[in-house]
C-alpha cells in the first residue's frame, strides 16, 4: 500500500479528471511531475473494497484510457507517481460510463401492410440495433429484427391490420461491443387520416350535409391514390340515417320526433390495404324550434248587464 511508504515525493498537482469517451470506455488524465519514473494506476467498482491495481505507466504519461466498462457499474479510480518505494500523493476520483437511448422513433404507414421504422441515435461506438415487436400490451415483446449501426430505419412488412384490434408495440435498443442501452418505445394503434369534424349540429326531422376530409399527407407517406380510397358510414341509432356522396360529404337525415347525440363511425378502406382509419363523429340533433311562440289565453271578456 502507498500510503505506508515513509518517503514520499512533492506532491502531484491538480486533480484526477476522468472523461466518458463511450459507453465502455474512461479516460483518465492527471498532471505532469518530473521526478517519478512511473505512475500506477488502481480500481475498484463502488461497492467493492479493494481496489486492484489495472496499469503501470511511464513517467512522463499524463492519461491513461480504462476499457471494457459496463455502464452498470460506477468505478473508482486511484493514480499516483513512483520512484522505487517512494510515492507521491494519491489523487482520486469515481465516474461512470452511459449508453443513452435512441431518440425520435418515428412509424410511418407506407402502405402494403407495412409499417416504416425511423430514429436518431449516432454515438459513434454502437454496433447494432435490436427492434422488438409484440400485439396488445400483455403479450411478451419478441425479437423482430437485428440490424447494423448505419441502419436507423426499419420496414415491419407484412402486419396483420393497419387499424389492430390491440395496438402494436414497438421497442428498439443499441448494442455496442460490451452494453446495450435503455429501450426506447413506441406503440402503432392506426392512421390518423380523418381531419376532425366541428359544430356537427343539425335539427330533428332535417337533413343536413358534413363534410369528409382525409390528410392527403398521411396518404402520400402511403403512397395510396386517393380516389382508391372508400369511405363508408353506419349509425346504430334507426332514427338517423346516413349516407356518404363522392366520398367527401356525409349526408344525415334526422327523423322528427328525436333529439340527442347520437355517434356516426366513418370506415376509411382501400383493395390493397383494407381498413386504413375508423373515426366516431358525435352529432347533435337540436329539438325543433317552434314557429311561433305559446301565448296565455285572454282572460273572458265581461259584457254589461243588459
Amino acid at each position: 500500500n502507498p500510503a505506508d511508504a515513509t518517503n514520499v515525493l512533492k506532491p502531484l498537482g491538480g486533480e484526477l479528471t476522468l472523461t466518458v469517451l463511450s459507453d465502455s470506455q474512461i479516460k483518465l488524465s492527471w498532471e505532469e511531475h518530473s521526478q517519478v519514473n512511473n505512475f500506477v494506476v488502481s480500481r475498484k467498482t463502488f461497492n467493492v473494497h479493494d481496489l486492484t491495481e489495472i496499469a503501470i505507466l511511464s513517467g512522463d504519461s499524463t492519461s491513461y484510457t480504462d476499457e471494457g466498462l459496463s455502464i452498470d457499474s460506477v468505478y473508482v479510480y486511484q493514480v499516483y507517481g513512483k520512484v522505487d518505494e517512494n510515492h507521491t500523493n494519491i489523487l482520486s476520483a469515481q465516474g461512470q460510463t452511459v449508453f443513452l437511448p435512441i431518440t425520435n422513433i418515428t412509424l410511418t404507414y407506407k402502405g402494403n401492410y407495412t409499417i416504416q421504422i425511423r430514429w436518431d441515435h449516432n454515438y459513434g461506438y454502437e454496433i447494432g440495433y435490436e427492434i422488438e415487436f409484440k400485439e396488445g400490451e400483455d403479450q411478451d415483446f419478441e425479437l423482430l429484427s437485428e440490424i447494423p449501426m448505419d441502419g436507423y430505419q426499419y420496414s415491419h412488412e407484412n402486419i396483420g391490420q393497419v387499424v389492430p384490434e390491440e395496438p402494436y408495440y414497438y421497442r428498439i435498443r443499441a448494442k455496442s461491443n460490451y452494453n446495450y442501452s435503455p429501450y426506447a418505445e413506441s406503440v402503432w394503434d392506426g392512421i390518423d387520416l380523418f381531419e376532425e369534424v366541428n359544430d356537427a349540429t343539425m335539427n330533428e326531422g332535417s337533413i343536413s350535409n358534413f363534410p369528409i376530409v382525409l390528410d392527403e399527407t398521411v396518404l402520400a407517406a402511403a403512397g395510396i391514390d386517393p380516389g382508391s380510397v372508400v369511405i363508408n358510414a353506419t349509425v346504430d341509432d334507426s332514427s338517423l340515417h346516413v349516407s356518404t356522396i363522392s366520398n367527401t360529404t356525409l349526408r344525415v337525415r334526422a327523423d322528427a320526433g328525436w333529439s340527442g347525440l347520437v355517434i356516426v363511425e366513418l370506415t376509411a378502406f382501400t383493395q390493397n390495404d383494407g381498413i386504413l382509419d375508423r373515426y366516431d363523429l358525435g352529432i347533435t340533433v337540436k329539438p325543433a324550434i317552434m314557429d311561433q311562440e305559446m301565448v296565455e289565453d285572454d282572460p273572458p271578456l265581461e259584457l254589461p248587464f243588459s
